[in-house]
């Protein structure tokens, strides 16, 4: 089924009704409670507030158009029924970002693209956390037990770049699924080898394109320093085996004579020096040995 088309475009942003119709593809079973209300806040836009208005008290909810909306509010039926974990598993996914500074909630070397969120993480409390001063409370109305209030710091209300590492967040995914226009951004058609045969494959410059960066930078970023973990550990298991080879050779080197032993650790060392492998340390074992004992593999001498 299409989307709803935008109910008020002169107040409410392509992004921000955006970031509500996914939301509401990927949880159909939620209301959207309100973007745009002409009361103090988030919801009101900028103009509309009176100046000393907490949502347009930082440098960041300066920026950005002065005429939007910048709030939207998340309905759970079922927890005004009583039952709370969907609203739960929602407020307690975003805590946990916006405490963990995930890249996808935050921009421009640091500012949060939510200026807060209220909603419930235990069904018995409301709780909210302002991701501006990073405090946290459980002093807001009730209705916060049955909806999810997402405040968005003025600047990222046009920017769908921003706001889909919300909607990334909320729904648990790692990555969003992929759109036709994304796809066309960081795909590209492929005519093909001598055989003719054409394919879409990735960008040969995938990482390092502007337009690129600029649209998925808040996948990119944690995608690669999840690769740079998993290099780091794989790369202490290493030096934990080698550690542990060298311990065990060195319990072997003790027991030979000492003449040869200095020899050997030295050749050991150089083959550690130059990145051991199996077949490299067995050499340098081998050429260890040669050199005081003489080649191995030369013939026994002839008896008389």
């Amino acid at each position: 089924m299409a989307a709803k088309a935008n109910p008020d475009p002169s107040r409410i942003t392509a992004a921000m009704w955006r970031l509500w119709s996914e939301f509401d593809a990927h949880a159909p079973a939620t209301r959207l409670g309100g973007i745009f209300t002409a009361k103090p806040g988030y919801h009101n836009t900028r103009n509309g507030n009176a100046s000393g208005d907490y949502s347009r008290a930082f440098a960041a909810d300066r920026r950005g158009p002065g005429d939007k909306s910048a709030a939207i509010d998340l309905t759970f039926p079922d927890a005004q029924g009583g039952d709370f974990e969907t609203i739960k598993r929602y407020t307690t996914r975003l805590d946990a970002a916006a405490r963990a500074k995930d890249p996808r909630l935050y921009r421009d070397g640091g500012t949060p693209v939510l200026r807060e969120f209220i909603g419930t993480k235990d069904g018995r409390q409301t709780y909210a956390y302002d991701l501006q001063t990073r405090r946290a409370d459980n002093d807001r109305d009730d209705t916060h037990m049955w909806h999810i209030h997402l405040s968005v710091t003025r600047a990222y209300v046009e920017q769908w770049d921003a706001l889909v590492g919300v909607l990334s967040v909320l729904t648990g995914d790692s990555i969003v699924a992929l759109t036709k226009d994304d796809m066309k951004i960081i795909m590209q058609w492929d005519p093909g080898d001598e055989t003719g045969v054409g394919n879409w494959s990735w960008r040969g410059d995938f990482k390092t394109n502007k337009t690129v960066q600029a649209r998925f930078a808040w996948w990119l970023g944690p995608e690669e320093a999840h690769a740079a973990k998993l290099e780091a550990a794989a790369a202490r298991a290493d030096v934990a085996k080698l550690s542990a080879a060298v311990d065990e050779l060195r319990k072997r080197v003790d027991g030979l004579p000492k003449a040869l032993a200095p020899q050997l650790v030295e050749a050991v060392g150089e083959a550690v020096k130059g990145g051991v492998t199996s077949e490299v340390l067995t050499a340098a074992i081998k050429d260890g040995v040669r050199e005081v004992l003489g080649s191995l593999d030369s013939p026994a001498p002839p008896t008389d």
